[in-house]
């Protein structure tokens, strides 16, 4: 969006239209959402227990010891 509106001001570029402004927006919603479940997931029960069995060079069975 920045590289939009930079080009726009500093090359006298006309703004994108229709569906490229569409395109635009797809692709930040879609990295808003990326980052909202990346941040969920990395919090998650999950991947604490992968992050343990990864730390300690072996894996468990689901549901054996730790609760992962």
């Amino acid at each position: 969006m920045f590289t939009v509106i930079g080009k726009a001001a500093f090359l006298s570029a006309p703004l994108p239209g229709g569906w490229a402004i569409i395109g635009l927006f797809m692709i930040i919603i879609g990295i808003l959402l990326h980052s909202y479940r990346m941040k969920k997931y990395m919090n998650s029960q999950q991947h604490r227990c992968l992050l343990q069995k990864r730390k300690n060079h072996h894996y468990h069975v689901r549901g054996e010891g730790n609760g992962c």
